[in-house]
């Protein structure tokens, strides 16, 4: 009886901590964090990226991005590649538990896409660079994507 005491003691104290630990994932000053990181890593592939906010939710796996700015980081003086008010996104557990990089659903709410070729040749698409030796790409999908309000501007 004591050896089942024990253990219900230390499952109840572990998902006790899970969930402070899930909870504290989502706190404002951590969702900068995880923003400023995928920042950088988009920048380090060449894509200049920008959100005013992120607010995600690891129980239902939804995030929304606003805010959001998309450009070339070879070509900083030309306008935004893309500049969407909102991003709305959900994920699939199995998919994020297998370490697969997908999306069940991307909704964009009014994008705006503005592509930009000057005289010279220079234009405003980031040229994403691969960060593996390989030059594998990773698996990205998306089951559904939704653009809702969208206007394209192409100037060549």
């Amino acid at each position: 009886m004591r050896i089942l005491r024990l253990i219900l003691i230390i499952l109840a104290t572990v998902l006790l901590l899970a969930l402070i630990l899930v909870f504290a994932a989502q706190t404002p000053p951590v969702r900068r964090y995880v923003l400023r990181k995928a920042a950088a890593a988009l920048r380090s592939r060449g894509i200049d990226f920008h959100a005013a906010s992120l607010r995600y939710n690891l129980f239902t796996l939804r995030a929304t991005l606003t805010g959001v700015v998309v450009r070339s980081a070879e070509a900083p003086g030309l306008p935004p590649l893309a500049t969407i008010p909102r991003i709305d996104l959900r994920a699939r557990w199995p998919d994020l538990l297998s370490g697969k990089l997908g999306r069940e659903s991307v909704t964009l709410a009014r994008p705006t896409i503005e592509f930009i070729r000057e005289p010279g040749g220079r234009d405003n698409l980031p040229h994403i660079s691969s960060t593996s030796g390989s030059g594998s790409s990773s698996g990205y999908f998306v089951d559904h994507l939704a653009v809702r309000g969208a206007r394209l501007r192409v100037v060549d």
